[in-house]
């Protein structure tokens, strides 16, 4: 199997790079980014803990709120001329922050380019051109895009660290600008010539499956229990993962420890599964890729004991690792190539929305005195249902997809 990746990725190594790319430069809208400057961004804003998460939680709302309107001209105008305005808006957003006064309604706009240019369009352009590339590999196309992206994950924090030690929070914003700046115009070289809607899959070496009668929107709203669960409980319960281990008694650092293991459960899963998915489509994984995230939530609601937390975060990978890529393939499969960047951008703006509201709820349950580990458990009992809900939904599919 790794021959294959190997292979795979020798064949199309400018594709992939483009993707890749794209992944790298997300980095500046996406949360794990942000947080390294919050504690500049409370001074220099004179905000609290409290009133920067909530100018954070309104910046990413009303980002999802916009990313349909733009996420859907990817259908109508060439990945080139998308990818540069995209790369446009987030490099304007980096210079805007380094440059910023010490308003919060500016900071406000800034933090609203930011989310809709890194962690909307950047990855939805990233994602989009891989389905529309490989229609029939696609699965392994975004196998190999998050292996390259989930390694550089670990060495980007440790880099912007560094910088911000020599060039302080500005430099390091108007640094990362340039960076996405030119980080977009060398994805573009890697694009072909002809990148217009529609001429991706054709000249793709692989055939996209004929896309006969295609399923209305209503069917991704009905779909939306299965494939949004594991994007509101991983956020639910990691944000409140410190609540979680003084239930347990456990060490919040190994409790942080753990991740390590949820990381490769999510690697290996991603690698495993992507070519059964490209084997047997998107739509017959619906039902059975939520049961190790309802296994894994069941244990930490039953047991106590330290070696329920690997078990547990194990079980939470690998649920992890088949959602990003089942959600994109699942749409390119229902409703073809053509409609892909309107039916994604609006799924990917629920999904914003949903992860946003997922700590508020689990806070607001624990202020009314549901343990976390009671959460848990009905966490695990939704997802049992969501996965029955595929089983009759996904047939559904199935056969408007026929």
């Amino acid at each position: 199997m790794l021959r294959s990746y190997l292979a795979f990725a020798r064949q199309n190594p400018g594709l992939l790079g483009y993707a890749v790319i794209l992944m790298i430069l997300s980095s500046a809208g996406q949360t794990f980014f942000f947080s390294l400057f919050s504690e500049a961004f409370r001074s220099h804003y004179a905000l609290t803990d409290g009133s920067l998460g909530t100018v954070f939680a309104i910046a990413t709302f009303t980002s999802a709120l916009a990313l349909p309107y733009l996420g859907q001209k990817i259908d109508r105008v060439s990945l080139r001329s998308f990818t540069l305005g995209a790369g446009l808006l987030l490099g304007t957003a980096c210079a805007m922050i380094a440059l910023s006064p010490a308003s919060v309604l500016f900071f406000a706009v800034c933090l609203f380019l930011l989310r809709l240019a890194g962690q909307g369009l950047m990855v939805h352009t990233a994602m989009t051109s891989m389905v529309r590339f490989f229609p029939a590999d696609s699965g392994k196309a975004m196998a190999v895009v998050s292996l390259a992206y989930s390694a550089a994950l670990v060495f980007i924090p440790a880099a912007a660290v560094a910088v911000i030690g020599v060039a302080g929070w500005r430099g390091t914003w108007l640094l990362t600008g340039v960076a996405v700046a030119l980080g977009v115009c060398a994805a573009c070289l890697l694009l072909p010539r002809d990148d217009a809607p529609g001429n991706a899959a054709k000249t793709s070496v692989q055939a996209a499956k004929p896309q006969a009668a295609r399923p209305k929107l209503a069917l991704m709203l009905l779909l939306c229990p299965t494939m949004l669960a594991v994007s509101f409980i991983l956020t639910a319960m990691i944000f409140h993962q410190a609540v979680l281990a003084a239930e347990k008694g456990w060490p919040l650092e190994l409790l942080a420890a753990c991740f390590s293991v949820f990381a490769i459960a999510q690697a290996a899963t991603s690698v495993l599964v992507a070519p059964v998915i490209d084997r047997i489509r998107a739509v017959r994984i619906l039902p059975v890729f939520l049961l190790p995230l309802a296994l894994g939530l069941s244990v930490i609601a039953l047991f106590d004991g330290f070696w329920a937390a690997p078990v547990y975060m194990g079980l939470l990978g690998m649920s992890a690792g088949i959602d990003l890529k089942l959600g994109t393939i699942l749409w390119a499969d229902l409703f073809g190539a053509g409609q892909f960047g309107y039916v994604r951008s609006r799924f990917e703006a629920i999904r914003i929305v949903v992860t946003g509201g997922a700590p508020l709820v689990a806070g607001k349950l624990l202020d009314a005195g549901i343990p976390l580990a009671s959460q848990a458990a009905a966490y695990a009992g939704y997802a049992v249902c969501a996965s029955a809900l595929a089983v009759i939904v996904g047939r559904s599919a199935a056969v408007a997809h026929k």
